[in-house]
């Protein structure tokens, strides 16, 4: 229940997010799959855009190239907003 609520505020306060499902290798990928279209089936974004969804898993590596390519694609998009931010303050 925690994990709805906070998915809840996020998107309430606008704030993007993506999903990682992780131990993906403690399952088969049906269930994996299944219990991904179970929580997505729970959560309330209405008609917003629905965020990335990654599967990883820390055992085998699976999915651990894309969890980093998002995140360094945040970062960037950070440094340059604040890069914009310190330049119009000048």
């Amino acid at each position: 229940m925690i994990d709805l609520e906070f998915v809840e505020w996020l998107a309430r306060h606008s704030i993007p997010f993506v999903f990682v499902f992780t131990k993906i290798d403690k399952a088969s990928p049906v269930e994996v799959q299944a219990n991904i279209a179970a929580f997505m089936d729970r959560i309330a974004l209405g008609s917003k855009h629905m965020p990335p969804v990654f599967t990883c898993s820390s055992t085998t590596r699976q999915g651990r190239a894309e969890l980093l390519g998002i995140i360094g694609e945040c970062l960037a998009a950070i440094q340059v907003k604040e890069n914009r931010h310190h330049r119009t303050r000048r």
